[in-house]
């Protein structure tokens, strides 16, 4: 958030850097070349491409841009994507990915103009939960029941099946499967 309308004592993240950046994650690009599909439970749709390590390519309903971001990797196959928007100074937005799961999280924040809500802080967040899905809004197939997930390791994938319905998502999984896990497991080679 830069620009006049931030507050007059807002910092920006270079100057956290100084005392931080020893502990800091470094940014990466391995989501270079890739797109990302998502759809929150707003109803908003967006898409994320990547065509360098510090720019998204992004397309939110019937507004696109390319603006500036930052890509970290904190867990394996879960992303922090934070976005400045060039036609919007007061704004950003810091998506979290979870390739594995398909879950994303979204947070707006805009800075309000001064009086705009009095007694509140001037910065304001909105939170979003929503889903990884393949361009076009669908929603990508399933993975194997037997066998999880098809991919090699480490290939990036929008969804191979909504988290929550994923075999591995609850407990019940081993009454259909027999997927090994208890002690009678051991006997289904007998079967």
């Amino acid at each position: 958030m830069s620009g006049q309308n931030r507050p007059k004592d807002w910092k920006e993240f270079d100057d956290f850097a100084a005392g931080i950046a020893t502990n800091r994650v470094a940014t990466t690009d391995v989501l270079r070349g890739e797109e990302l599909g998502i759809i929150l439970n707003s109803g908003r749709r967006i898409t994320l491409a990547f065509p360098a390590g510090d720019l998204v390519k992004w397309q939110d309903g019937k507004k696109s841009g390319t603006d500036w971001c930052e890509v970290l990797e904190v867990a394996r196959d879960v992303f922090f994507i934070n976005m400045t928007f060039s036609g919007r100074p007061s704004e950003d937005e810091v998506i979290i990915a979870n390739l594995r799961t398909g879950r994303i999280l979204s947070i707006r924040e805009r800075v309000r103009d001064e009086g705009e809500a009095p007694g509140e802080p001037r910065v304001m967040q909105i939170y979003t939960p929503g889903t990884l899905v393949a361009a076009g809004g669908v929603v990508l197939t399933q993975a194997h029941r037997h066998h999880g997930d098809q991919r090699r390791v480490r290939k990036r994938v929008f969804l191979d099946q909504v988290g929550a319905q994923r075999t591995r998502a609850h407990g019940q999984h081993d009454v259909v499967d027999g997927h090994p896990g208890g002690p009678l497991d051991a006997l289904d080679p007998l079967q």
